[in-house]
């Protein structure tokens, strides 16, 4: 697979999440959700990457030719929304 089609893919995927998170914002879905819910969610998402990283050979080795620049990149713009 062509290393830019991967880091697409990390783009596509980073802006979709964004949307997902926008919309369950937008109407309330997280309000809505008492601990230990939020946790519980958190806890599977992990659970599913790192299942999907052990368990699947295609998965793995695009995740380790994504550049980690763009990843940091991605998390650069939380903290700097923070400080807003």
């Amino acid at each position: 697979m062509d290393n830019n089609i991967g880091q697409n893919k990390v783009v596509i995927g980073t802006i979709f999440w964004f949307v997902l998170a926008l919309i369950a914002g937008a109407s309330g879905l997280t309000l809505q959700m008492a601990p230990p819910l939020p946790q519980i969610v958190l806890f599977g998402l992990v659970l599913l990457l790192f299942s999907l990283f052990w368990l699947s050979r295609s998965f793995r080795q695009w995740i380790l030719r994504v550049d980690i620049r763009l990843l940091v990149g991605v998390h650069l713009t939380r903290f700097v929304g923070f400080n807003f």
